[in-house]
């Protein structure tokens, strides 16, 4: 037990219990009880006179407060409008005059030169592309009447065999002259075949050789 009398808790160190080891660390002494600092003051070394005075100032000030409250509250008088003279209209600034815009620098003669020659070649390149493309399709109605002419020679009675092959010797001279456009959609040999419906079929073309789709 606790060697401070009176006490009965287990002691933790130098025979004295945990509340009394802590009063004997920071008071030096463990029988004290009160905490170290400014002494305590007592009710009977307090003058009466001064209490007194203290509450005087304190209802003084608590009715200075209320005035102030009041007085806040009351509805102040309007100002009256004071007469103001009209304001002076603000002089008008002189519009500037308009400053021309620079011009932008031209092309130098050489950059228009060479402008006019590359003009002057894509029209006389379009004109030979349209020349050449009227005597391509001239060429090319020439084979073709050509071509029903000996077809027709060939489908009449009376021809001979001969005569017959030779004619089919020359249509097929004549059809390879005609640009690949005309053999491939207007004769049916030339046409492409149909693409194929499923993988079986496309893998059994490429076994054949059939590459053309």
């Amino acid at each position: 037990m606790c060697k401070i009398e009176g006490c009965r808790a287990e002691p933790i160190a130098k025979g004295l219990c945990a509340m009394h080891y802590m009063r004997l660390r920071r008071q030096g002494d463990a029988s004290k009880t009160g905490k170290p600092g400014r002494p305590r003051i007592h009710t009977a070394s307090v003058d009466v006179r001064e209490v007194a005075a203290l509450k005087a100032r304190i209802a003084e000030l608590e009715a200075e407060l209320a005035r102030r409250r009041k007085s806040e509250q009351a509805p102040k008088p309007e100002p009256k409008p004071q007469a103001t003279a009209a304001p002076k209209p603000e002089p008008k600034a002189a519009p500037k005059p308009e400053q021309p815009k620079p011009k932008r620098p031209g092309p130098s003669p050489e950059a228009r030169a060479k402008a006019a020659k590359t003009r002057a070649e894509n029209k006389a390149r379009k004109e030979n592309r349209k020349r050449a493309e009227a005597a391509a399709k001239a060429e090319d109605e020439k084979i073709k009447a050509t071509i029903d002419k000996l077809k027709a020679v060939t489908t009449a009675r009376g021809a001979s065999a001969a005569e017959e092959s030779k004619a089919k010797a020359v249509i097929a001279k004549l059809e390879a002259k005609l640009p690949s456009n005309f053999r491939d959609f207007m004769d049916p040999r030339y046409r492409p075949p149909p693409l194929p419906k499923s993988w079986a079929e496309f893998v059994e073309r490429i076994r054949k050789g059939q590459t053309r789709f």
